[in-house]
């Protein structure tokens, strides 16, 4: 399978989530509409990165994982990615799985963490990663 259209959108939309992120992030104060924009983008790219994971498994022929978190252990096993280490796209999995199950009970200090010390950018890494190896 020809990967090239797949990472090109991909990669597209991870540079609009990090855009909008890197603006929320140099505003003072952030309200309703801006916290939920934080929210959705974070989980895009979260998303990003597991689809991105999924691919790049399947291609080089990694056994199937049932859940994102292992499948991207498992690649970062066989291929690592020297930017970025498993445990923080498996934290970022997390993040999302709040955003999306658990959105009533979110950290938004940690949220916020996340966007102003501009750790988002290291799922677009993972990304770029991914979309490398699905290239090849």
């Amino acid at each position: 399978m020809n990967y090239k259209a797949y990472c090109d959108a991909l990669t597209e939309q991870v540079s609009v989530h990090e855009e909008l992120l890197k603006q929320i992030s140099q505003k003072s104060t952030l309200g309703l509409l801006e916290r939920t924009a934080a929210e959705r983008s974070l989980q895009i790219l979260a998303e990003a990165a597991i689809g991105a994971t999924k691919h790049a498994n399947r291609k080089l022929q990694l056994p199937e994982r049932s859940d994102a978190a292992n499948s991207v252990a498992q690649l970062l096993e066989h291929f690592p990615c020297p930017e970025v280490d498993s445990q923080e796209i498996r934290g970022a999995i997390g993040m999302r799985n709040a955003i999306v199950h658990d959105y009533l009970n979110l950290d938004w200090k940690l949220i916020q963490n996340v966007i102003s010390t501009r750790q988002y950018l290291k799922l677009g890494r993972f990304v770029a990663h991914c979309c490398k190896l699905l290239r090849e």
